[in-house]
């Protein structure tokens, strides 16, 4: 591969995600008794301000991110899906994209037209109505900050020529649609963040970057949405927020074109720069936003060193999302396969601890990761097919029972957290490598089993609780579980 291809693919790579500063910090935990919620919740990604008109089972708000799986082969996936208890999902960015690699989904030529590795309309509107025949919902990946790296030689006009021959279209964007070129170089600087082009070093002219004040090009994407709206997609995630001006989404997200929607944005950002760029977003739009001051702590809480006790009250302190603004998750498709976020990597065992804290909580919508593995031209299996994974799915079904009940911290220290679920569960995560035992007291009415071993026990009043070295316990009442 030459130099130029090499700097596309990161810049491709590097068009779902953007460069923010490291931080530690330790949160001091306290009980815990978020607002009841109803079991007829609207669900899916909190915190878009339009859920009040969407009504249905609580049992329907995880989502699974099918990433970079062609439409096909996750329809013959929908069985598996619906049966561990899934409510949504998300694909790749579907619209026309450059090239067959996975970034190449985040680098568009033109939204008037579906076509790209994953599939084309028609396969899309086929999975669509399969998923609502299992009850599931479809969400599509938003890449509108920038459009396609085709390099120095190519004439800013999108789609390129080849594909206007292809497809039967005229151009959609010239370059006066453009923003000046000119790669980031400063990512502490907002200004040059949304201005500038995401680049991927040497020579490499960068992602050519929207004018988001253009009222052209916001018609464009706007018929983008109303596309993909009339096909029945049922929630947007919107690619590199923290590009793109938060005026902008009070243009783009008509009440409109969002009725019934569930919208969440990515913003990477952490407990150090929060308040600069997250918190303008969270402020100046109803999104829900991913979660990554979370994964964050989550990942600081099972190092070497680091506490369970910091996952008691997160929100406390901004290490994580408001129970109503959070999708959280413990990997997401740019942790593993864009090098300068592999730090983010948990260890095995400790990152399916992190699920089990995750689908066991009050707050926020789980998000789960599922791949191709290097099926898929991905680095390696670790992730591939995570969506049939038997353990993922019995904490779906624990989360999914659970659903809408406050929780009560019962225990927490270094080594292990016990909260209850208002006499519906228990959860006890001990990441270290000796036994936990320590008596509490729930309300839990009945037998409870544990959803990942089968292990009944009584755990009404007073009752010593015993969880094994590195492992989780997911007890559910026999009675929430029918």
């Amino acid at each position: 591969m030459s130099g130029q291809s090499m700097s596309r693919q990161v810049a491709g790579a590097f068009a779902s995600s953007c460069i923010a500063s490291l931080c530690t910090f330790a949160l001091v935990a306290c009980d815990k008794g978020n607002p009841p919620r109803s079991s007829t919740e609207a669900v899916g990604p909190p915190g878009t301000g339009l859920r009040s008109d969407v009504r249905v089972p609580a049992h329907a708000d995880v989502i699974v991110h099918m990433f970079d799986i062609p439409f096909r082969r996750i329809q013959a996936e929908l069985p598996i899906l619906a049966s561990a208890g899934y409510g949504a999902i998300q694909v790749s960015p579907p619209q026309l994209s450059n090239g067959n690699a996975w970034w190449g989904r985040y680098q568009p030529l033109d939204y008037r037209v579906i076509d790209s590795p994953l599939g084309n309309e028609d396969d899309l509107r086929a999975l669509v109505k399969a998923a609502a025949a299992h009850g599931i919902r479809i969400n599509v990946d938003l890449v509108l900050n920038h459009m396609a790296n085709l390099g120095r030689e190519h004439d800013g006009h999108y789609p390129p020529k080849w594909a206007q021959e292809k497809y039967g279209v005229t151009g959609l964007f010239s370059p006066s649609d453009f923003n000046a070129p000119f790669c980031i170089s400063n990512w502490g600087n907002l200004d040059e963040v949304r201005a500038g082009r995401i680049c991927g070093g040497g020579n490499d002219p960068g992602l050519p970057d929207l004018r988001l004040d253009s009222e052209w090009v916001l018609t464009q994407q706007r018929a983008f949405i109303a596309k993909l709206n009339g096909i029945g997609i049922a929630g947007y995630r919107i690619d590199a927020v923290k590009h793109m001006d938060v005026a902008y989404f009070g243009k783009l997200l008509t009440p409109e074109l969002t009725k019934g929607k569930n919208v969440y944005g990515e913003v990477i950002a952490f407990k150090s720069s929060f308040d600069s760029d997250l918190e303008p977003y969270l402020r100046g739009t109803s999104m829900g936003f991913m979660d990554f001051p979370l994964q964050e702590t989550i990942r600081n809480a099972f190092k070497p060193g680091g506490s369970l006790a910091s996952l008691a009250e997160p929100v406390k302190d901004k290490a994580a999302l408001a129970w109503d603004r959070g999708v959280t998750f413990v990997v997401n498709h740019d942790i593993p396969n864009n090098e300068g976020f592999r730090y983010m990597i948990m260890d095995e065992t400790d990152e399916t601890l992190g699920y089990a804290y995750i689908f066991g909580r009050a707050d926020g919508v789980p998000h789960v990761m599922s791949d191709r593995g290097v099926e898929g031209g991905l680095r390696e299996n670790r992730w591939k097919n995570a969506h049939r994974r038997k353990d993922l799915a019995s904490m779906v079904k624990f989360h999914n029972a659970v659903h809408g009940t406050p929780q009560k911290v019962l225990y927490a220290d270094s080594c292990a957290l016990v909260f209850e679920r208002e006499g519906k569960g228990l959860v006890g995560i001990n990441k270290c490598g000796h036994e936990f035992r320590a008596k509490v007291r729930t309300r839990i009415p009945d037998t409870a089993t544990d959803v990942l071993t089968g292990k009944s026990a009584l755990l009404g009043g007073e009752t010593e609780l015993s969880i094994p070295s590195r492992s989780a316990v997911l007890y559910l009442s026999d009675s929430a579980g029918r």
